[in-house]
């Protein structure tokens, strides 16, 4: 499924004086979006959960995938939210690197009717993102405070109109699209390991 895109937004983390990349998103006309991830990233743990009681649980590490890749070897690669085409019953999630698919399964997230947890991913180092000089536009920027390097990210979706804005998070930057708003939440972690998991079910 492919469609022009209608807004892109890229995150920085300003950490002890510098700017470092963190992810991008992508809202597009057939109402998907991506969500890029910094290609010096290395991922040591990749699975799917389900989010239950405010918390991803049942983590599964994924070994196994559709794809044409593994994950440890997929670079600057991202992940994509497809609502059902006419012939479909739920969305797919698809993860896509230039070297080749890494990933896809189905997922009934699409209407968005209440808000859902879809993604998170961790950082345990915040100096594997690399460093650079100035942000490219359009961003939006999360202060890091300096004693934190390991950072957590985790990604909820909304109906229109409902954004839940949380005061405990180190930021909140919200992508809004016609027909929902993607909210990504930083918070500080203590796994202090890199890893990502994707909700296998947003109905729980």
């Amino acid at each position: 499924m492919s469609g022009k895109k209608i807004r892109k937004l890229r995150i920085y983390l300003r950490h002890r004086a510098g700017y470092y990349p963190f992810c991008w998103a992508e809202f597009l006309k057939d109402k998907s979006f991506s969500i890029g991830i910094n290609h010096k990233i290395i991922f040591g743990e990749y699975g799917t959960a389900v989010y239950r009681g405010g918390n991803f649980t049942e983590h599964v590490q994924t070994t196994v995938t559709r794809g044409d890749i593994s994950m440890k070897y997929a670079k600057d690669h991202h992940v994509t939210f497809h609502p059902p085409r006419i012939t479909q019953q739920s969305g797919i999630v698809h993860i896509v690197a230039p070297n080749g698919k890494v990933d896809e399964w189905p997922l009934d997230w699409f209407p968005i009717t209440r808000p859902q947890s879809l993604l998170y991913f961790t950082v345990a180092d915040l100096r594997c993102l690399g460093q650079v000089s100035k942000p490219k536009r359009p961003y939006r920027v999360v202060c890091v405070p300096s004693g934190i390097c390991s950072l957590r990210m985790e990604l909820h979706i909304h109906p229109p109109l409902l954004v839940r804005h949380d005061p405990k998070a180190l930021g909140n930057i919200h992508g809004i699209s016609s027909d929902y708003i993607a909210s990504f939440k930083f918070y500080k972690d203590d796994s202090y390991k890199t890893c990502i998991y994707i909700a296998t079910d947003a109905n729980v």
